[in-house]
């Protein structure tokens, strides 16, 4: 009886290991799987002309980007690549000069603080000051906003004086056998005057002297006119 105790147990035992080794139905074998390889970003991509592609982005070879083209690494691409804010063909060209009212700003002439934009005049214009008619009361007429400025020749001990302006740019001067015909070309922001004698442009500062063919030539200062309302001469 002890005997056949021992072996019923031993048979229970064999069938519980048996059971325990069968795989369940949601056995899964362990299976090693390769690694999916990376995509080609740069795959089907087509770059411009000196261009190449990494990682999915089109690069310049050599230089580097300015907007779509690749451009020389010592190149400008824009005016705030530059000191003189003008970059010009890829080159910074020296800073652009500003007419009165005027100051750069990323390159381009703006009107400074105390100037408003009169397009009527085509000109920066001081704050306060009339642009046009229908700035002015009833019956007055605006004033537009003019310069004007003396400029003087020397030869020798000849000097010749004349006051010029915006209606009346240019003038004929006779010292000796020596002709000067002038013409104002800008009135700058610095209180410089740039302008054309006999053909060559010259830059005069105020009150500094300038040589041309042996004579001295200054001018004497600008003078800003006008802005301002006046009753209408036609108005009875």
């Amino acid at each position: 009886m002890k005997q056949l105790f021992v072996l019923l147990l031993l048979i229970l035992a064999a069938c519980e290991t048996a059971v325990q080794t069968v795989p369940s139905s949601n056995y899964t074998p362990s299976v090693f799987e390769e690694p999916a390889p990376e995509a080609d970003l740069c795959a089907g991509k087509t770059c411009p002309a000196g261009q190449t592609c990494s990682n999915g982005i089109c690069g310049c070879e050599t230089g580097k980007l300015c907007g779509k083209t690749c451009i020389p690494s010592n190149a400008c691409c824009t005016n705030s690549d530059c000191v003189t804010q003008n970059c010009v063909n890829g080159t910074c060209a020296p800073a652009k000069e500003c007419s009165i009212g005027e100051q750069l700003e990323d390159g381009e002439c703006v009107c400074s603080a105390d100037f408003i934009k009169c397009p009527e005049q085509g000109k920066c214009i001081k704050k306060g000051s009339c642009c046009y008619h229908g700035n002015c009361p009833r019956f007055n007429r605006c004033q537009p906003t003019t310069y004007r400025s003396s400029v003087c020749i020397v030869l020798g001990e000849k000097k010749v004086c004349r006051t010029l302006g915006e209606q009346r740019n240019s003038d004929f001067y006779q010292l000796g056998n020596s002709t000067y015909n002038t013409d104002i070309l800008a009135w700058l922001s610095t209180g410089d005057l740039r302008v054309s004698i006999n053909g060559q442009n010259i830059t005069l500062r105020a009150n500094n002297t300038e040589m041309l063919d042996g004579a001295k030539l200054y001018q004497e200062g600008i003078d800003i006119l006008g802005g301002n309302c006046e009753p209408d001469e036609d108005d009875d």
